[in-house]
Formats: structure tokens, C-alpha cells, sequence
């Protein structure tokens, strides 16, 4: 199925021309860059400064007036036989709410039967709460209408996905299928579920760049380039001007750069590493080698 297969309405359309979408698999690929988790708080775990998600009934009329830029609102509601005052910013159409309506509260305890809302809604907490996935926006475009775009395209062509990675490698590494990570990534029940999905997907990801890679070596075998020449005493010079020893695994990736900046094939190489394993120093002093050499480099 292809993206103009589908019976989009005018926002879609708009919404797919402004993020650039080409094909479906753009937009299901289109993830959170970040997730939510929201649990009903009770009343009697409220803490000063916390986070609470509560439902409450509306018990006075929002009052809303400005102070410069802002908006702000106040109201009350009943909460478990509490009666809290809320205020909330730049959300005027609050005014819409009525007397004895149920809403969904999420906001910060800010003592004394004070919360000041984050947001509000018009629904049970049940459907509120759960892992909430947040998307980058553009400007006109709201969560909603992200979220909904995804859903549709979704259900609409959710028969017709089908698995990237071979089923020997899927099975060896314990992965689950792609149906079921694009749904857990876009739509996660629980914590377990998110994790197998970006599992899966990243795995998927480093495969595409891995093979990518792999050809882009096959097809350049037989490219030739000079070996750069410098001097690696003054490599080892700054290295000893360090005030830390540099590790083993440190060591032996600057050799495999240093070896194939001087030989005369073309260089391939990944530098990967967990956050603070020192890939920035490594990659500084094949870039200075680079240099020594009378070559640029970017970092």
C-alpha cells in the first residue's frame, strides 16, 4: 500500500506535506522522542512539589483574567471529599467547563489544597493515564493530530507489514516481529512493552547501517587514496599530556584509526560506545593525526 492508497482528509494531507512524508513507512517510522508515564495519584500521597494525576468534579465557574502575555484561570474542584483550587495558564477556553463535570487533573501539588494544572481533560482518568508518547510538532500542528495521523495509517495498512530482518536473526536475538514493535512504539500498554519495541527497532536501525555500510566497502575496494603520513611521537605526546591513562579499549581504537588513516584504503569505521566511555577523546586524536597530516577534519 502507498501513501496515496489512503482516503486522507485536507489536515492529513497538510500534515504529510509539512513533515515531508513520502512513503507510510515515513510516518510509522516518525517515533516519540520521548514518553509520559502517568498514574492516578491519591489524594493522601499528594507531595508539595510532585507531580499528581487525579480525577475531580467541578464545583465553581472558572474565572480568567490576563497579566501580561498570560492567561490565567482558577477554579475549584472536589477531589475525594477535597475540596482543591486550581489554577492553570494560558488555557482560557477552561472557561467552557461546567458545575458537577468530571475532569482528569494532571499538575503540581503546590501545598495547601493548591494545584497548579498542567493541562486537563474532559475524560475519565482511565483514559488519560498509561505511557503517554510525546512527538516533535511543527507550528499549526497539534499532539492529537500527530497521534491520530499515526493511528489511522496504522490500522490501515497493519495486514501489510512485514518483517525486514531474516527470521534466523530475529529468533537468534530473541526479537519481537515489527507488527508488534510499531504498535508498542506508537502505542505502549506498559514499560515491557516500549523496551522490546525499541529493542527491536534499534537493532533494525544499527542492521540497515551495518549492511549499508558493508556494501558501501564492496563497491570501494578498489578506490585508492594516499595514506597519510604524520608523526605519531607527537600523537603520543598528547596522549602523555593527559592527566587520565586511557583504557584498553581506548588504546586499540586509536591504533585501528591511526592504521587506516595510513594505509590507502578508503576508512569505514564506527566508533561506538556507552555514554562517557570516552568516544570524544578517541575521535580528537584521529582527527589531530589527520591534521599532523595537512588534512581538515570535523568534529
Amino acid at each position: 500500500m502507498e501513501l496515496k492508497d489512503l482516503k486522507l482528509t485536507e489536515k492529513r494531507k497538510q500534515i504529510i506535506e509539512r513533515y515531508g512524508f513520502k512513503t507510510i513507512e515515513d510516518i510509522l517510522s516518525f517515533y516519540p522522542f520521548k514518553y509520559e508515564e502517568y498514574e492516578i495519584t491519591p489524594f493522601d500521597s499528594f507531595v508539595v512539589g510532585n507531580q499528581v494525576v487525579f480525577e475531580a468534579e467541578v464545583i465553581s465557574n472558572p474565572s480568567t483574567f490576563r497579566k501580561g502575555s498570560l492567561s490565567i484561570s482558577k477554579f475549584k474542584v472536589l477531589c475525594e471529599d477535597n475540596e482543591l483550587k486550581i489554577t492553570i495558564f494560558n488555557r482560557p477556553w477552561v472557561r467552557n467547563i461546567r458545575i458537577n463535570q468530571k475532569i482528569t487533573i494532571i499538575g503540581k501539588y503546590d501545598g495547601a489544597n493548591s494545584v497548579t494544572a498542567l493541562n486537563y481533560y474532559e475524560k475519565d482518568a482511565n483514559q488519560v493515564t498509561g505511557i503517554i508518547p510525546t512527538y516533535s510538532v511543527k507550528e499549526g500542528i497539534s499532539q492529537n493530530e500527530i497521534k491520530k495521523l499515526i493511528k489511522y495509517v496504522y490500522d490501515s495498512c497493519i495486514d501489510e507489514l512485514k518483517d525486514h530482518i531474516p527470521s534466523d536473526l530475529i529468533n537468534e536475538h530473541k526479537l519481537i516481529d515489527y507488527r508488534t514493535a510499531i504498535r508498542n512504539i506508537h502505542f505502549p500498554e506498559n514499560k515491557k512493552d516500549l523496551a522490546l519495541a525499541m529493542s527491536r527497532l534499534k537493532y533494525e536501525e544499527f542492521l540497515r547501517f551495518y549492511v549499508a555500510l558493508d556494501v558501501l566497502k564492496g563497491n570501494n575496494d578498489n578506490i585508492l587514496k594516499n595514506g597519510k603520513v604524520f608523526d605519531e611521537n607527537k600523537i603520543n605526546e598528547l596522549i602523555d599530556s593527559f592527566d587520565y591513562e586511557l583504557t584498553q579499549d581506548q588504546k586499540e581504537a586509536i591504533n585501528d584509526i591511526l592504521k587506516d588513516l595510513k594505509s590507502n584504503k578508503i576508512m569505514y569505521r564506527l566508533l561506538q560506545g556507552e555514554v562517557g566511555s570516552g568516544k570524544t577523546v578517541v575521535s580528537m586524536i584521529g582527527l589531530y593525526a589527520n591534521y599532523l597530516g595537512g588534512y581538515q577534519g570535523a568534529l
